[in-house]
């Protein structure tokens, strides 16, 4: 059964899960990209919520895994790739074609997108999510003062979300629910994204493994 999840009882303990997720420092010139190295990829499709049992039994309040995120696998468990050059087929596309995820942030995102859902009535509003090596590069060639170097951001890790739908508002009902309750799902606003940090940026999102 799904619980409603507490309020942090002070806003130390919503950024103590954000510091965890700072945005990977840039590579020195000359380097090459940063390789994500293996992941744990079978616990992350273990801590997807499982479908009823055999007897059919399930809780108003339980939900089995869509189709989609059911089928997500991925092979990083012996392979390590290049920040911005994941493979499509290592990756989940995500349901209504808004982007991909790596498969441990996208059962964690479904959990949060659905827990959301049950409280506003609507999904999580997403606008970017992975991005290749040539978007990066487009989008700092772009906004050189907002988007991340080529090779550090952690869109190119698919572990990034940048989101809409009020979510861009600090002040905004929806931020505050995100705030309190993404931490313990594994997604936090960083902490140099936050109100006060060295780059506000309310509408991005990263996922750390847990």
């Amino acid at each position: 059964m799904t619980v409603e999840l507490p309020i942090p009882e002070s806003q130390a303990q919503v950024n103590a899960g954000a510091n965890a997720n700072l945005e990977p420092p840039a590579s020195t010139p000359g380097s090459e990209p940063a390789k994500r190295q293996p992941t744990a990829a079978a616990a992350a499709i273990s801590r997807r919520p499982q479908p009823a049992s055999r007897s059919g039994s399930r809780t108003s309040d339980e939900e089995s895994a869509p189709d989609w995120l059911a089928e997500c696998t991925s092979n990083w468990e012996t392979q390590s790739y290049a920040n911005g050059q994941l493979p499509a087929a290592e990756l989940c596309q995500l349901p209504d074609g808004i982007g991909q995820l790596e498969p441990a942030a996208a059962a964690a995102w479904w959990e949060l997108d659905r827990r959301f859902r049950e409280r506003f009535d609507e999904p999580v509003c997403v606008t970017d999510s992975y991005r290749s090596l040539s978007q990066q590069q487009a989008l700092r060639a772009a906004k050189p003062g907002l988007a991340a170097v080529p090779g550090t951001s952690n869109h190119g890790w698919a572990t990034a979300l940048d989101l809409c739908g009020g979510i861009e508002s600090f002040d905004s009902a929806e931020h505050i629910w995100l705030t309190q309750n993404a931490p313990r799902l594994g997604w936090a606003n960083p902490s140099w994204a936050q109100r006060y940090g060295s780059k506000p940026e309310p509408w991005h999102w990263e996922f750390a493994q847990q």
